[in-house]
């Protein structure tokens, strides 16, 4: 009977779990007055819905009141280069920059330093080549990371920050003009409009060069500002048009996306904080605090700082609005997805509206995520947006084909499309008549969540500290190379493959480091930082592993190209040469949802007594109503 009953309140007690749905009020009542604290209320103009567990909200409402809305899937529109190594040798126009950092998170089993080390081996074929400028163990107190990434989303931002630009220049915006002052250009995909920032300013194309030349660090790698191909878009030139007369009081830009990482030091300047502005933003999905607004993704920061990076601080990057535009942050995915959570959008949406009305200048809305099936809901929220003069700019989408992404295919939303570094359409790129603009998207160098340590840094971030760092400028005791590996004698270790080799516990050729230092402090951030390169087709395999056991756990990361082509994630492979293994998470028996009726009679009991308390609890919260 026991048993039983434990199953019987084991299954009560997942109701405590029940799932958030979203729900259109069409009732005549305000259920502002109606509804606990647990339940959402969405206001957005003559629309009202209820974001919820289905068990409160259906409790408390008529279902002739109460409509349930299929949320649909939408996702965030970039492309991961960050998930592996990417192959800078096949990509023209990237001379200046053969090199690229890359971070990968200290995993949990490197805690012990004193016996860890690390290897990083090449795998490929006859011929092929990789180079590798640095390698460094590092922890610190602030996020300090810069990667590259691809996709519509990309451009996207591109595009609104020029677009916001424009208004603080001419003290208003029609994407019209936006369109009418573009470049269009011959790609592979039909004759398109390329953003030109300068042309849009002046109506005409520049005659010359420009002479603006911020001293931000990663400057010369960011191809979308400036390039010698002259892909960009006129940005230099645009800025020294920009700053010849005194410009309106700038609007605010809204990132709608993965949340910011707010304390980033190229980019915390340049966000909105503090009473209407919320924790540096807000969060809007319904199962987390609003006030965790941070972004433990990567996409959202990324996104941030393509249109807001602080802008000549001989640090990072720069930002395409150099300064002149503040960014509100909405953060919309939730338990760290790449998928937007409809009901949070929409809570975003009525944000905007909300702030709009108490009179702040929200002009402009980033939103580089999408998907392609059409919802009169968002739609409707959007037009809104766009009837209270606030403009959108959306990701076209990154599936090659000329099908529709939304909220990009909305009418009056402004859909971005990619271009790379040689002015053709990207290859991941969706295109079609539907494509209003394109903007640079292939391999965009911006601010990221993670921690890079990097000399050039140190000045800005207190409390740092290196475990390891080999920056192969000399031969050092602690680093020794295996099988074609060697100095080049300007700081590079290097290594050309004679013949195929493989990676893993049969590796013939590697960079083996020595131990770290046992002391890293225990900051938030520590990272496996590298800089490197690799020949098209070739490998980089990372391993660390501990010294005692000669335990390795291999990282491997695949080369990309524009091709679209997601790079394989960096995985865990825990494989052992002697005894030692990854402890498996125990899964209790249960599956699924944790509940057993296995065990031990005390274990029972205490599950039987937190199932009644988690009844209780739901049953109170379920007729905790507002009077």
């Amino acid at each position: 009977m026991r048993k039983i009953l434990i199953v019987f309140f084991c299954l009560i007690a997942l109701n405590v779990f029940a799932e958030n749905v979203l729900f259109k009020y069409t009732g005549s009542e305000n259920p502002d007055l109606i509804v606990p604290d647990s339940v959402r209320v969405i206001t957005i103009g003559d629309n009202v819905y209820l974001s919820g567990e289905r068990q409160v909200i259906e409790s408390l409402f008529d279902n002739s009141t109460i409509k349930e809305i299929n949320p649909p899937e939408r996702e965030l529109k970039s492309i991961r280069n960050l998930s592996g190594w990417v192959d800078l040798t096949t990509q023209s126009g990237y001379s200046q920059m053969d090199y690229i950092y890359r971070v990968l998170p200290m995993p949990s089993y490197m805690e012990n330093l004193n016996s860890t080390s690390l290897r990083i081996c090449l795998e490929g074929s006859s011929g092929d080549t990789a180079s590798v400028d640095a390698v460094r163990v590092s922890a610190s107190d602030a996020p300090d990371a810069f990667a590259m990434e691809s996709g519509t989303s990309m451009a996207t931002p591109f595009v609104t920050a020029v677009a916001a630009l424009g208004y603080s220049y001419f003290g208003a915006y029609s994407e019209q003009d936006l369109l009418n002052n573009s470049e269009t250009i011959t790609t592979s995909k039909g004759d398109v409009k390329k953003l030109n920032f300068y042309k849009y300013l002046s109506g005409t194309n520049p005659d010359s060069a420009s002479s603006f030349q911020p001293d931000d660090e990663f400057f010369d790698v960011q191809w979308g500002l400036d390039a010698s191909n002259d892909s960009d878009i006129d940005w230099p030139e645009g800025m020294d048009y920009f700053e010849q007369q005194s410009n309106t009081s700038p609007p605010i830009v809204v990132v709608m996306d993965s949340g910011i990482a707010w304390n980033h030091p190229d980019l915390q300047s340049n966000l909105l904080t503090g009473i209407d502005y919320g924790n540096f933003g807000f969060n809007f999905c319904p199962t987390e605090n609003i006030e965790d607004t941070y972004d433990y993704i990567g996409h959202g920061t990324h996104v941030a700082g393509i249109i807001g990076a602080v802008t000549n601080n001989n640090f990072g990057v720069a930002g395409v609005v150099n300064n002149n535009i503040k960014i509100l942050n909405m953060k919309i995915t939730c338990d760290n997805s790449l998928n937007i959570d409809f009901s949070a959008e929409l809570s975003a949406i009525d944000k905007i509206l909300e702030l709009k009305n108490k009179g702040y200048d929200i002009k402009f809305v980033n939103m580089s995520f999408g998907g392609n099936t059409f919802v009169s809901e968002e739609q409707d929220a959007i037009q809104q947006l766009i009837d209270n003069g606030i403009y959108v700019f959306a990701a076209a989408g990154n599936d090659n084909e000329t099908t529709k992404d939304y909220p990009a295919g909305y009418d009056n939303v402004t859909a971005v499309g990619s271009l790379n570094e040689n002015e053709d359409a990207s290859s991941f790129s969706n295109y079609g008549d539907w494509v209003d603009i394109y903007a640079p998207g292939s391999f965009i160098f911006s601010t990221y969540n993670e921690y890079l340590a990097k000399p050039d840094s140190l000045g800005l971030i207190s409390k740092y500290s290196d475990a390891f760092r080999d920056e192969f400028e000399t031969d050092l005791a602690d680093t020794t190379f295996s099988g074609g590996w060697s100095l080049d004698g300007a700081g590079h270790a290097e290594i050309t493959l004679n013949s195929s080799s493989s990676c893993g516990q049969t590796a013939t050729n590697y960079i083996k480091m020595g131990s770290f230092d046992p002391d890293l402090p225990e900051y938030r951030y520590k990272n496996i930082v590298l800089s490197l390169k690799a020949s098209s087709g070739a490998t980089v395999n990372i391993d660390w592993y501990d010294n005692t056991t000669d335990s390795t756990n291999n990282n491997t990361g695949d080369a990309t190209n524009d091709a679209g082509t997601s790079p394989t994630d960096n995985t865990t492979d825990n494989t052992t040469d002697n005894t030692t293994t990854t402890p498996e998470l125990s899964s209790g028996g249960g599956g699924g949802g944790g509940c057993s009726i296995a065990g031990s009679s005390e274990n029972n009991n205490i599950l039987f007594l937190l199932a009644v308390i988690a009844r209780l609890f739901w049953v109170r919260k379920t007729i905790s109503a507002k009077e």
